[in-house]
């Protein structure tokens, strides 16, 4: 990847051990990355370029409804960056 690239990451807890030297990599690179996470303290955040946080609630919403929570919100902020990406590619085309 360069400069020219993106590297998106989603990821609730946001400490990915087994990607840290790709992280590293990325960033040595210049390319930008993008975390998508439930900690803003996380190592991943702190190498990303920008990241998006959703609220942290997995430990104190009802255990039957937080995995639900994490996954739709992930879903939800992932449907609309490819609903910004397809829109702007359109643009492109007209």
């Amino acid at each position: 990847m360069t400069s020219e690239d993106l590297a998106l990451f989603v990821s609730y807890s946001g400490e990915m051990k087994e990607i840290n030297d790709e992280l590293y990599t990325l960033r040595r690179r210049r390319v930008p990355i993008i975390a998508l996470t439930g900690s803003i303290e996380s190592y991943l955040a702190g190498m990303s370029t920008r990241t998006i946080v959703i609220p942290h609630l997995e430990g104190t919403t009802d255990e039957k409804v937080a995995t639900f929570y994490s996954q739709f919100a992930f879903d939800y902020i992932l449907n609309v960056i490819y609903a910004l990406i397809y829109n702007g590619q359109q643009d492109s085309v007209q």
